[in-house]
């Protein structure tokens, strides 16, 4: 029979009527460990458990709270108390990957040493967890991605 997940979501900018020149989506998608983790042993996507704020908000590593690009690494990655929702791997090749300079940035001032991590939307390549900004903000991506659709709402 399978299991059942009730899901609510908010859009944040204006969706459809009334407003007639919006244009929206909205995409649920899923990741599994197994999909993801080709080393058995280390410890797949998880939780975190840890009551430090701070670390759980530098999921993948910081040096003196700063949690740009360059400071994630894969110690701290594989730490099994930090909450990991995103493979090491996936933000390394992120940032290491030239951003796509052909997206529109507005009057951003973007940071091209940061790989995809800079977009128009966080130009200075600022980290959250190890999430990748441009395949975050961008649908659909064009890299290879764990993440699978479970449904688009147009």
């Amino acid at each position: 029979h399978g299991s059942e997940l009730l899901v609510e979501w908010t859009m944040q900018h204006a969706c459809g009527n009334p407003v007639k020149n919006t244009m929206c989506q909205a995409v649920i998608q899923y990741m599994c460990s197994s999909d993801v983790d080709t080393d058995s042993t280390l410890p797949g996507l998880r939780d975190g458990k840890d009551d430090n704020a701070n670390r759980r908000r530098s999921a993948g590593g910081s040096e003196n709270g700063n949690t740009n690009a360059d400071n994630a690494n894969e110690d701290d990655a594989a730490d099994a108390v930090r909450p990991r929702h995103e493979p090491y791997a996936d933000y390394d090749a992120c940032r290491k990957r030239q951003r796509n300079k052909g997206l529109y940035t507005a009057d951003q001032a973007m940071r091209n040493d940061r790989g995809a991590t800079s977009t128009r939307q966080n130009r200075n390549g600022n980290r959250y967890g190890l999430e990748c900004p441009e395949e975050r903000d961008y649908y659909p991506y064009w890299h290879p991605s764990g993440w699978r659709d479970v449904v688009v709402f147009t």
